[in-house]
């Protein structure tokens, strides 16, 4: 506590009586700051009110104004980001898409591919018995183990 020039305590027991049960009686009607939003509040409604004066920071951004290049930049960005990531399934799915073309083992598979003969008319009948070993309705079990 501090001291008068007289050495008598600078609080009054009375002061000091009313502190002290103020105190036990727990926090009272303390001053409350006001919130973020209410302080921004506040300063909208002085600028509204002409304290301040208007200038090129209260208009709005050129992003968000009618023919701005902000929303055709996210679209442009939002679209090659679609692209991209299914361009990314497409080769986790199949990755020999890309490993062939860099290995050049697609071209030989190109190369490989014979084209296939033109058929000169149209046919009557079933083909003929090209494989004797081949299963019938008759003999289901022609050509594999079970038929023993």
């Amino acid at each position: 506590m501090a001291q008068q020039n007289d050495d008598r305590p600078g609080v009054s027991d009375e002061e000091w009586a009313r502190f002290m049960e103020q105190a036990a009686a727990g926090p009272g009607e303390a001053p409350k700051e006001p919130s973020a939003r209410a302080r921004m509040v506040t300063e909208r409604l002085r600028r509204e009110q002409g304290r301040e004066p208007a200038g090129w920071r209260t208009g709005p951004a050129w992003q968000d104004m009618p023919g701005g290049r902000g929303k055709a930049k996210r679209r442009i960005k939002a679209t090659l980001a679609v692209v991209f990531i299914a361009g990314l399934a497409l080769v986790a799915v199949r990755p020999e898409l890309v490993i062939d073309r860099l290995t050049g083992k697609a071209d030989a598979r190109e190369a490989a591919k014979v084209p296939l003969g033109s058929e000169t008319a149209r046919p009557t009948a079933p083909p003929g018995a090209a494989f004797p070993d081949q299963p019938t309705l008759q003999e289901p079990f022609r050509g594999s183990p079970a038929a023993q």
